[in-house]
């Protein structure tokens, strides 16, 4: 069977998708997973906001994936940047750097 290019893209996005975090971590990859951000089809974009969401902290702290963090914080909705200032208004994570 002959596959359309919407299949192959479908398909090169599903394997993008299971690697989100990694890409987001690497020199060449973060850029990537910002064109998902900013430009990709909506189910896939929301899948990288969710991920980014669940690894906020350590995402925001690494070199290439603060850049994919900032990305999904300028092109999400204010519901996504509501929930995110929420995981930074986390009673563990105060707790964990008060003093520091």
């Amino acid at each position: 069977p002959v596959e359309s290019k919407g299949d192959k893209l479908k398909l090169i996005l599903k394997k993008l998708l299971e690697m989100v975090v990694p890409l987001c971590k690497c020199q060449f990859g973060n850029y990537i997973m910002q064109y998902i951000v900013e430009h990709g089809p909506v189910e896939e974009k929301n899948a990288v906001l969710a991920t980014v969401k669940g690894n906020f902290i350590n995402l925001s702290l690494d070199k290439f994936a603060s850049n994919v963090v900032e990305k999904a914080i300028r092109n999400s909705n204010d519901f996504y940047r509501k929930e995110l200032l929420q995981v930074l208004q986390a009673p563990s994570l105060n707790n964990q750097y008060q003093h520091h």
